[in-house]
């Protein structure tokens, strides 16, 4: 039997727009923005204490994803239409509508996995970026926080 231990010290940072003020969407991406969050990233969206945990290549184009959503479009039905960008459309509604949000990242020195030591620069690697969103969102399950993660 083998067994691989996950040794992992991490904190969640609320993004900044400026070096003293929280990030509020639907604000524009700020000059300090693109200096300090234009990196790889595990995110996530606190909406009125629900949650929504993600994973980008680039957090400001991420978070300029939510910003320039296309608007829903629904059939006959009122069913919205499926489509490539369906959890920017439904994120940016849910943003829109909360009372309370904020976006964090998941700062982190070194992840060790196994005989592997990881870096935040790793998460230029999409399967060491996926491995690292998926611990957070099982960490929130175990926590029992409401995500809006689908699946």
């Amino acid at each position: 039997m083998m067994f691989i231990k996950i040794a992992w010290g991490c904190e969640w940072k609320t993004v900044n727009s400026r070096p003293d003020r929280p990030y509020k969407f639907p604000d524009r991406i700020t000059d300090h923005m693109k200096a300090t969050y234009e990196m790889p990233a595990i995110y996530r969206w606190v909406i009125d204490n629900e949650y929504y945990v993600g994973e980008t290549v680039n957090l400001c184009k991420r978070i300029r994803n939510y910003l320039n959503a296309p608007k829903p479009k629904y059939r006959e039905d009122g069913k919205m239409l499926p489509h490539q960008q369906t959890t920017n459309i439904n994120l940016n509604a849910r943003l829109r509508a909360g009372t309370n949000n904020r976006i964090e990242f998941l700062k982190f020195d070194e992840l060790q996995f196994g005989d592997a030591t990881y870096k935040p620069m790793d998460l230029t690697n999409n399967h060491i970026r996926l491995m690292v969103e998926k611990i957070a969102i099982l960490d929130h399950e175990a926590k029992h926080q409401k995500l809006l993660n689908k699946g």
